[in-house]
């Protein structure tokens, strides 16, 4: 299974913002266990499972920030499709710990 080469990511959402056809079936362990590793989950199975993602603010505005601009460069090509991959990591895995200092990216802190 892929998702035991990465121990540290515990779930994959990929959200469009719409409802028609995003769901992807799981498992009861992945259910309990809240862990699908690289499986993509899509915008229901968030809605089902978290109501919605928990961000610090700052973390909030920064995303608002990236989505405006890359909306911007979406509408000079003419273009529509967006969608935004979030993946939820275990921050108490030493693969994280390690690596925090290089990671450029927005990181959802499952710890709430």
């Amino acid at each position: 299974m892929i998702g035991e080469d990465f121990p540290a990511i515990k779930r994959c959402w990929d959200l469009k913002g719409s409802l028609l056809g995003r769901r992807t079936e799981t498992t009861t362990a992945e259910k309990i266990t809240k862990r699908s590793g690289f499986k993509v989950l899509k915008d229901k199975n968030i809605m089902e499972t978290e109501g919605r993602a928990h961000l610090k603010q700052e973390k909030k505005v920064d995303l608002i920030e990236i989505i405006s601009k890359d909306t911007e460069i979406l509408m000079k090509f003419g273009l529509i499709d967006y969608s935004l991959f979030l993946i939820e990591v275990d921050r108490r895995s030493k693969l994280v710990v390690d690596n925090e200092k290089g990671m450029s990216s927005l990181v959802y802190d499952s710890l709430k």
